[in-house]
C-alpha cells in the first residue's frame, strides 16, 4: 500500500509541474502573439499610408493582400486561445496540488491510526481512500487538454529527473525543439514589417 500510495504522489507530481510549464509556455506563446500582431498591424497601417502619399496601384494592391493576410493570422491566433488555456493549466495543477496534499496526508496519518485501530480495517480504508484519490486524478486530467511533451521533458530536465526514476533526463530534441520554437517566433515577428520595407524600398528605387 505504501508503495502505491508513494507512486500515486509521483505521478501527480509529474503532472501538476508539467502542467506549470504548460501554462507558462501558453503565456509566452499569448505575449508573442500579441507583440505579433501589434508590430504588424502597424506594418500594415504605415504600409497603407505609404500608398496614399505615393498613390501606386502596386502598393495599393500588396497593401490589401498584407491586410488580409494580417486578418487571417488574427483569427488563427484567436483560436489558440492562449491565454483561456494558461487559465485551463493553471486550475489544473491548482487542483493536483490540493490532491497532492491529500495524498500526503494520507501517508503521513498512517502510522497514528496504526496505534488506534486494526491492521486489516486500515489497509481497508486505506485501499478505498487510494482509489478514491485515483478516481479524482482521472478526473482532473479530464477537466483540461493534455500537457504537450516538450512541457513534460522541460520538468524532467529542471528537477533533474527521468521519469520517475530520479536520473537526470537527456534529451537532446528537447533543446532542439525550444530552439525552433524561439527561432520561429523571430520569424513570424519580422516577416510582414521587413517585406514591407523591401516591398516600399523596390517601388521607390522603381520611381526613381
Amino acid at each position: 500500500m505504501d508503495k502505491e500510495i508513494e507512486s500515486l504522489i509521483n505521478k501527480i507530481w509529474i503532472t501538476k509541474k508539467s502542467r506549470m510549464e504548460a501554462e507558462a509556455r501558453m503565456r509566452r506563446n499569448y505575449i508573442w502573439s500579441q507583440v505579433h500582431l501589434t508590430l504588424n498591424t502597424f506594418a500594415v497601417l504605415a504600409f497603407s499610408i505609404f500608398t496614399l502619399v505615393l498613390e501606386n496601384e502596386l502598393l495599393t494592391v500588396l497593401t490589401v493582400i498584407a491586410s488580409v493576410g494580417l486578418f487571417g493570422t488574427s483569427l488563427f491566433m484567436s483560436s489558440m486561445r492562449y491565454g483561456e488555456r494558461a487559465i485551463e493549466y493553471k486550475q489544473s495543477y491548482l487542483s493536483l496540488y490540493k490532491l497532492e496534499s491529500e495524498c500526503k496526508a494520507l501517508k503521513r496519518n498512517k502510522e497514528l491510526m496504526y496505534n488506534h485501530i486494526g491492521k486489516s480495517l486500515i489497509e481497508e480504508e486505506q485501499n478505498d481512500r487510494v482509489l478514491a484519490l485515483e478516481k479524482e486524478y482521472v478526473t482532473i486530467l479530464s477537466e483540461s487538454e493534455n500537457h504537450a511533451n516538450i512541457d513534460f521533458q522541460s520538468t524532467n530536465i529542471k528537477h533533474n529527473k527521468d521519469n520517475l526514476g530520479g536520473k537526470i533526463f537527456k534529451e537532446p530534441t528537447y533543446y532542439i525543439k525550444r530552439i525552433l520554437m524561439f527561432l520561429s517566433n523571430i520569424l513570424l515577428l519580422l516577416f510582414l514589417p521587413t517585406l514591407a520595407i523591401l516591398i516600399f524600398s523596390g517601388v521607390l528605387n522603381f520611381e526613381l
